[in-house]
């Protein structure tokens, strides 16, 4: 038998009590139910909160995480830049030093030029010097030569 039948007995039916005891117990497992539900809410409630929190960390993390990669990425860009500059840097001084040797070679070659043309002028002054030490000699000779011819001549006008 049901236990709602145990609670009716003829003295209380009589009374209404077990109406009474009815209400009170439907009332009682009601308001446990809503008690129930009311926990299950707040514990739906709080997993939310959790699963929220939980999310915002994630979030948080992601963030962080991809901050630092771009960091990371820009810190990177900075020195393959710096590195670009000083090859730059290190090509434009090699040129430098290129064009300095190439403008030495150049002013050595000119001074050897130079040099080369000083001596070509010096033998053809030297030259120059030896045909007229040969023409005065040749003139000297000459000279010596008419003096003598006159010399004789003048010798066989006289012994003649």
């Amino acid at each position: 038998m049901r236990k709602g039948r145990l609670d009716r007995t003829p003295e209380l039916v009589r009374t209404g009590a077990w109406r009474r005891r009815r209400r009170r117990r439907r009332r009682k497992e009601e308001e446990e139910e809503e008690e129930e539900e009311e926990e299950e809410e707040e514990e739906e409630e709080e997993e939310e909160e959790e699963e929220e929190e939980e999310e915002e960390e994630e979030k948080k993390k992601k963030k962080k995480k991809k901050k630092k990669k771009k960091k990371e990425e820009e810190e990177e860009e900075e020195e393959e830049e710096e590195e670009e500059e000083e090859e730059e840097e290190e090509e434009e001084e090699e040129e430098e030093e290129e064009e300095e040797e190439e403008e030495e070679e150049e002013e050595e070659e000119e001074e050897e030029e130079e040099e080369e043309e000083e001596e070509e002028e010096e033998e053809e002054e030297e030259e120059e010097e030896e045909e007229e030490e040969e023409e005065e000699e040749e003139e000297g000779d000459a000279i010596q030569m008419l003096l003598q011819a006159r010399e004789v001549r003048t010798n066989a006008s006289l012994h003649g």
